[in-house]
């Protein structure tokens, strides 16, 4: 208890306190130093670059640039490769994509050695069993546009569809340039049908992957729409006999869908409509055909479908 409370009274004495303070840490510096001289082993990652030909070659993928390797050695080394110091990346060389596609085991340990092992470090294992190199060649390619329709209104039309480019370049890896279709098929947007013409902007980003370069990411949709109103019209039928035509007594009710912009054309005498007597049945029946009309109508009906006609 004496000897205690005299330790305490040398502690509050100041010259004491800085004395013991400094032996302190001389003795940690020593066990520091002679520590670290000492052979430890330890895991690390250690980076490594790939080198290829960006004009030939592409990366398809991410990958992480570090391997898992143990190396043994003294401890200011192993804390140098700990902390990053002089830890320049191992490089790995591709030159044919289809061929480099991973390193196994062996060939990361012989690569990593000739990179690690020196005087004062030994690379004792590599941890990974093998690395996936994604890479591939590059390709270019030219593929078709096309627009698929798909506007089911009632009363209105899709009319004429037109693209600003009909067929596309794509560059990228060959894997996936291979995959492409002939004819890319785009979506039609969605269409005002208050709008006579409709011109919208589609991107062509949204088809491809992301690392796939296009010569334009863009096209443009112009497509018409058209509005219809019905309409019921009486047409006469012409009676064909041979080289004759005749116009037949009764006339034909014909139900259609006119387009808003050319109701104005709309008459009798636009359209043909024949009865043949060369295709009248056993009952004497002839059916009633439309020999034409107007691009502007869409004909849903027509009354009497055929006509009976009595050879007097």
């Amino acid at each position: 208890m004496a000897k205690h409370k005299e330790w305490i009274k040398r502690l509050r004495n100041k010259e004491d306190l800085k004395i013991g303070i400094i032996c302190i840490l001389a003795a940690a510096t020593f066990w520091f130093f002679n520590a670290m001289n000492a052979n430890y082993s330890t895991t690390i990652s250690y980076p490594f670059e790939v080198i290829y030909n960006p004009e030939k070659i592409t990366q398809i993928q991410d990958f992480d640039p570090y391997i898992k390797i143990n190396i043994s050695g003294d401890g200011w080394n192993l804390l140098s490769k700990e902390l990053g110091f002089k830890s320049q990346p191992c490089i790995i060389k591709i030159a044919d994509p289809k061929q480099d596609k991973q390193l196994s085991n062996h060939q990361l340990h012989t690569l990593f050695s000739s990179k690690i092992n020196n005087d004062n470090i030994h690379l004792n294992y590599v941890e990974d069993d093998y690395i996936k190199l994604p890479f591939d060649w590059i390709k270019k390619r030219t593929i078709q546009l096309k627009v698929q329709p798909n506007f089911q209104k009632e009363n209105y039309e899709l009319g004429t569809v037109q693209l600003s480019n009909h067929q596309i370049e794509i560059t990228g890896a060959q894997q996936f340039i291979d995959d492409l279709k002939d004819t890319l098929v785009l979506k039609i947007p969605q269409l005002d049908e208050g709008n006579t013409i409709n011109e919208q902007e589609v991107s062509l980003t949204n088809y491809f992957y992301e690392n796939m370069k296009l010569n334009h990411e863009f096209v443009t949709v112009t497509a018409k729409v058209h509005h219809y109103e019905q309409h019921i019209i009486e047409v006469p039928i012409s009676i064909l006999d041979g080289e004759e035509k005749n116009v037949y007594a009764q006339k034909l009710k014909v139900q259609c869908r006119v387009r808003e912009d050319s109701i104005k054309y709309l008459s009798a005498d636009i359209f043909d409509i024949v009865a043949d007597m060369e295709k009248k049945n056993k009952d004497g029946n002839c059916p009633i055909e439309i020999i034409s009309k107007p691009s502007f109508i869409t004909i849903d009906n027509i009354f009497p479908k055929q006509i009976k006609m009595v050879e007097e």
